[in-house]
């Protein structure tokens, strides 16, 4: 597996912001759809987790191990990482 650079984003840091329990955890890796797939298989053969596809177009993928619910993990979308936060909510 190549390294990436990985973002921890969305309701994780609202939440951590305000003093809230985290309730779930997203991360935004600086790559692009295709090179997330192509990463998963080697992920998923070197660790057992599971890796379910929410959207393999865009690169959105859950990443579950064993009993833990998961985190997500999503494809950087459009040409920077600040680009990718730009459009988040």
């Amino acid at each position: 597996l190549r390294p990436r650079n990985v973002y921890l984003v969305g309701g994780a840091v609202r939440d951590l912001l305000l003093g809230r329990p985290v309730k779930d955890l997203d991360f935004l890796v600086d790559c692009n759809a295709e090179e997330m797939l192509a990463q998963m298989r080697p992920l998923k053969d070197a660790t057992g987790v599971s890796v379910i596809p929410l959207d393999r177009e865009r690169g959105i993928l859950r990443v579950c191990y064993r009993d833990s619910e998961g985190v997500d993990l999503a494809a950087r979308q459009g040409d920077t990482v600040l680009k990718d936060l730009a459009r988040r909510d």
